[in-house]
């Protein structure tokens, strides 16, 4: 090492030196502590322990009484939406027919002066007439009175674990969890569950780890608790453990800090 290399200098560039000195220069990371990680067995909707698990098929787990709940609140938003959007549809046609009327009356207007010899004659309308012109900004609309279009709400109930995807009381499945204490383990290997994979059958909701899936299951394409028949796609794989601060798996935190301030 230089001895340049141990001195502070006013260049653009941090020395190795300069570098050491500062403690929280460029990205730092921290390992997240258990306290702050979500695990597997908490309900996606109250974060406590599940009450009566149930699982959508992409391996959300919540309580049934707080699913029940967010499914008919979910309800009730949209019968309100569905409410205000006819009453939106009944205004735009009692707009369509109120000017449907009043193109009618001018056109029965305009036969009534034709009739009656009131317009002009044919003489002075072959007469050349100086053409208005109006200078349009490109900017601004022609009608003013515009309003603003409402599409038609879906009734479709989506799942508050990913808010994407849709989601239906049929679909939910009964997950058996088997606990040794307060900790979750596998029915078959009695191994505690955590940050590993998970699955269960859609027939019995035995939970297993996939170690003992791949090792059972896979190959009988039998529960190894209750040995009921199940099929490839009968399978769903549980959401495993996740960081409280980020859809993601990892236990370690990250920091961008800039490296100077100017």
């Amino acid at each position: 090492m230089s001895r340049h290399s141990k001195n502070n200098t006013s260049t653009s560039v941090f020395t190795y030196r300069e570098r050491q000195m500062i403690k929280d220069y460029g990205t730092q990371k921290a390992r997240i502590g258990n306290d702050s990680c979500k695990k597997f067995d908490q309900c996606n909707l109250c974060l406590l322990k599940v009450q009566d698990p149930l699982t959508c098929k992409d391996g959300h787990i919540f309580c049934k009484a707080c699913i029940v709940e967010n499914l008919v609140e979910q309800k009730k938003e949209i019968a309100v939406k569905q409410e205000k959007y006819q009453q939106f549809v009944e205004a735009e046609k009692r707009e369509q027919e109120k000017k449907s009327q009043q193109k009618q009356l001018e056109e029965i207007e305009k036969f009534e002066q034709v009739e009656d010899g009131r317009v002009k004659s044919s003489l002075e309308s072959i007469k050349p007439t100086t053409k208005k012109v109006t200078n349009y900004i490109n900017w601004l609309p022609e009608d003013n009175n515009l309003k603003q279009k409402m599409e038609e709400p879906s009734n479709k109930l989506i799942c508050p674990g990913d808010k994407k995807k849709e989601i239906k009381m049929k679909t939910l499945y009964q997950v058996d969890i088997k606990f040794a204490g307060d900790q979750a383990v596998c029915h078959a290997c009695q191994k505690d569950l955590g940050f590993q994979k998970m699955c269960l059958s859609k027939k019995c909701g035995h939970l297993l780890c996939k170690t003992c899936f791949d090792n059972d299951i896979a190959k009988t394409w039998r529960c190894s608790v209750c040995l009921k028949k199940c099929d490839k796609d009968d399978i769903i794989y549980l959401q495993e453990s996740l960081s409280s601060y980020s859809f993601h798996n990892n236990v370690e935190s990250v920091k961008f800090s800039s490296t100077a301030a100017i």
